[in-house]
């Protein structure tokens, strides 16, 4: 009995998925009705699509996983990989499942990042190239394939609210292409940095773009000029500076780098000051290459190459080792929270991607 009543509330399940992912197709990203009865669809269900502590994904990757994203509002996740694929997986089963495989880049992915809003899906890679994909068709299909930088595409970032994509470069350079027009056009390309641009992040709601460069630098743009002027270049790493990332509403900024430290940076008096270190944390023991608030609880977590992630307590000063796991047996490349659900992923070069449900730890 007890079976039976569980299989018709995975049928139903199945069903309602089966209805949001269909439902008005070619306005995935827009469509209030889809957004409603995913939410319901979620209330009801999410015991039993959230019934574990960690789970690592499945018939994923052949090689090391480098970016981890979510979706911001469909229950999707994006891995990109040295296995120079594009994995997209549906959270709404447990454990997820592969729902498509894209392999359009002939090099490693190294950078995954869905847009905000619209339905769209850009990819870094080590071909030089970034694909801007369409997922509002199945499978996705390729609607861009840029091709400016002259080496690897290290990071790709959507703006929340503008039409722009900014891409960060081993040719030391960072591209901001408008995507408002069709093929996106480059809009402004950055030289500040003297080497390779591991990471870019735009702010949530100031004019500002962060890059974080192998020059061992933070430099802070002001993207409301134009073309957009170097505000800050923060320079208290010692070793490459691998990941930036802003809170969403506190005026934090965090950075990971080489010398094996994470910096919060405290940016509340960014118009008139620079930026000043408001914590120097120090506890991984080798690179640190992955750095991610969540965007609603007081958390952060970093990946690092010691084969670890922590997650910080930032409602605590000086923030606080609140779990550190060691489930990867090889260097962690991307970790990410979700938006609105208590998941946490992390991509590492063991192959695999680990999903965390915080509620359970």
């Amino acid at each position: 009995m007890m079976m039976e009543k569980k299989k018709k509330k995975h049928e139903l399940t199945a069903f309602v998925f089966w209805l949001v992912q269909n439902a008005n197709n070619n306005i995935l990203a827009t469509n209030p009705l889809r957004h409603v009865v995913w939410k319901i669809f979620w209330f009801m269900y999410q015991p039993i699509c959230m019934d574990f502590t960690q789970q690592r994904l499945q018939k994923g990757h052949t090689s090391g996983v480098t970016s981890v994203a979510f979706h911001p509002s469909l229950p999707l996740l994006a891995t990109g990989s040295a296995d120079k694929s594009t994995i997209l997986y549906d959270i709404s089963t447990s454990p997820p499942t592969v729902k498509f495989n894209l392999k359009h880049h002939t090099a490693w992915v190294m950078s995954v990042a869905f847009h905000p809003s619209l339905p769209l899906l850009a990819t870094g890679s080590d071909d030089k190239s970034t694909i801007i994909y369409d997922i509002s068709t199945s499978p996705p299909t390729v609607k861009f394939n840029l091709k400016h930088h002259t080496y690897r595409v290290w990071f790709v970032a959507f703006h929340q609210t503008l039409p722009i994509l900014a891409t960060g470069s081993y040719d030391n350079s960072t591209i901001i292409y408008d995507i408002s027009t069709s093929p996106p056009t480059i809009k402004y390309n950055l030289k500040h940095h003297t080497n390779t641009v591991f990471s870019v992040a735009f702010h949530l709601s100031l004019p500002l773009l962060a890059t974080g460069s192998d020059d061992k630098s933070t430099i802070l743009y002001d993207i409301s000029t134009s073309p957009p002027t170097v505000k800050h270049k923060l320079k208290h790493h010692t070793g490459w500076v691998y990941s930036v990332a802003f809170h969403p509403s506190l005026p934090l900024l965090i950075t990971g780098s080489e010398d094996k430290s994470t910096i919060i940076y405290d940016i509340s008096n960014i118009s008139t000051s620079s930026p000043t270190v408001k914590y120097h944390l120090k506890h991984h023991t080798s690179a640190v290459w992955s750095v991610a608030f969540h965007p609603s609880l007081p958390l952060f977590a970093t990946g690092s190459w010691d084969k670890s992630t922590i997650i910080y307590d930032i409602s605590i000063s000086p923030p606080t080792v609140k779990h550190h796991l060691k489930h990867h047996t090889d260097t962690i490349f991307s970790v990410a929270f979700h938006p609105s659900l208590p998941l946490l992923a992390t991509g590492s070069y063991d192959n695999s991607t680990i999903l965390y449900n915080l509620d359970k730890m």
